[in-house]
């Protein structure tokens, strides 16, 4: 998908999921089927029609009255069927963003306890996706009711005609009518069916065109520069009257204007982002990959001593080596690895490292590796430090420590002094421990700039916002230590 990131940071996963699943099942498999029976319905309803109008002439007085009963009764019932149906798609899309929501926060789930709660949730959610279900199943033997009843009703005028013309009429009119009458109440209830089902699918068909109308592509005009394979070399940084906009309401960030260095580019987004080094706040793992595909995204072949090195720096390597060891023993196998280095040396040095298990974690599955949060942002960092080589000098941390344990920051501050001591490194944080030793500070209100300077000059400043802030966690802090000591 080419969609800007404020798309996924706005719409639930469960929507964006409907739409590339539900509705593209329609429209592929069957939409096509649906088309060719309402034709076939319509045919056959139209070939019903003459065939009694030719045995019972007397018939065709009585048809208009009947196709416009059925008109308003298939109106009554598609528009009906078609809300329910948009419930069901609703409920479904909200089944689905709480399953993923679960299977992302499974460590946590587990590590609180809170399995029975999460499955009360679950079932609750699906018994609100079944409801819109039961409805339209109810609806369904409305409408075979009210066709059976029409059908009746035409049964006996064409018994009644038959009675006041006998003269007119034969055995075999009567029986051939008759048969017809009651073929036309199976087509009748297919027409309606099949109509409602088009109008569903062609309702995914319009879902889709308004996605692809919606969500415009986030390359624009004249961001088609490659940067130089060096860039950025000496992290140069420039906001020129910069905002940004979050949920389509209201500014995040407004007319912002800084100069960390004085530089500017133009240029793709992808080649930006290619040349950052991140670490987000929410950690980006694919779980179906092994270790050493998550931490060499990029695939620049990094040896497996640089890798567990940074491992142990983040002090993971033990708990991946322990967690690889068992999943080993649950029947886990290693995947084979396709980074350019063989599988040999790979084992050698697993053995070499793991007390003679002949078998390397690193290939083993990051789903088979359950880290909590705080682990993960861990891994997170030793991504990016694994990094430094293959992109530019600047570093950017989007609150990446704001989920973490105070140990566990405390660690990751270090391991960011001493790994990008030489880079330029871009921090976003509320935690102002965090940012204290950085050598300038932007402080935004309301998504304003309104104090740019060193730690030092903004915690002199009498009436200073960063002043304010700093002096009331201060105080926090010691009325939390105050009462942990009573």
């Amino acid at each position: 998908m080419v969609a800007p990131q404020s798309f996924f940071a706005t719409t639930e996963t469960g929507t964006t999921l409907n739409r590339f699943s539900s509705d593209i099942l329609m429209i592929d498999r069957r939409l096509p089927p649906s088309l060719l029976q309402v034709g076939q319905c319509l045919f056959t309803l139209m070939s019903q029609a003459i065939l009694l109008a030719i045995v019972q002439p007397i018939m065709t007085i009585t048809l208009p009255f009947t196709f416009i009963t059925i008109y308003f009764m298939q109106k009554f019932y598609l528009a009906t069927s078609r809300q329910l149906r948009f419930l069901d798609l609703e409920t479904k899309a909200l089944l689905g963003s709480s399953f993923l929501e679960t299977l992302e926060g499974v460590a946590t789930i587990r590590a609180f306890g809170w399995q029975r709660a999460f499955v009360i949730d679950n079932v609750k959610k699906l018994d609100q996706c079944l409801r819109p279900w039961y409805l339209m199943m109810c609806l369904q033997r409305w409408l075979n009711v009210t066709m059976d009843l029409i059908v009746l009703f035409i049964a006996m005028l064409v018994v009644s005609s038959a009675v006041v013309f006998k003269d007119r009429t034969t055995g075999g009119q009567i029986g051939i009518a008759l048969n017809v009458v009651l073929l036309a109440n199976q087509s009748l209830l297919r027409l309606v069916e099949s109509l409602t089902i088009l109008k569903t699918y062609l309702g995914a068909v319009s879902r889709i065109w308004a996605f692809e109308r919606d969500v415009t592509p986030e390359a624009q005009i004249g961001e088609d520069q490659q940067p130089d394979e060096k860039w950025p070399a000496h992290g140069a940084i420039t906001f020129d009257n910069m905002s940004a906009i979050y949920d389509f309401k209201r500014l995040a960030l407004k007319n912002i204007t800084v100069s960390i260095q004085a530089g500017q580019k133009t240029l793709r987004r992808d080649a930006f982002r290619s040349r950052l080094i991140t670490v987000p706040q929410d950690p980006l793992l694919v779980m179906s990959d092994t270790v050493r595909q998550n931490l060499d995204i990029s695939d620049t072949c990094i040896s497996d001593e640089e890798i567990i090195c940074t491992l142990e720096k983040v002090k993971l390597w033990h708990v991946i080596q322990a967690r690889g060891s068992h999943a080993q023993q649950a029947g886990v196998q290693p995947q084979a690895s396709d980074n350019g280095n063989s599988s040999e040396p790979l084992l050698k040095t697993s053995a070499s490292r793991t007390d003679g298990n002949d078998f390397s974690s690193l290939d083993i599955a990051m789903g088979s590796l359950p880290l909590s949060q705080g682990q993960q942002q861990l891994f997170s960092l030793a991504r990016a430090i694994l990094m430094r080589s293959s992109r530019g000098k600047v570093v950017l941390l989007d609150e990446a420590s704001s989920n973490v344990d105070a140990e566990t920051d405390k660690l990751m501050q270090d391991l960011i002094r001493a790994e990008f001591k030489h880079h330029t490194v871009l921090t976003i944080a509320h935690r102002l421990d965090t940012i204290l030793d950085s050598d300038v500070i932007l402080v935004l209100d309301e998504g304003r700039p309104v104090e740019f300077g060193p730690p030092s000059e903004l915690l002199e400043k009498e009436d200073g916002l960063f002043k304010a802030m700093y002096t009331k966690i201060r105080a926090d802090v010691a009325i939390i230590r105050d009462f942990g000591s009573v």
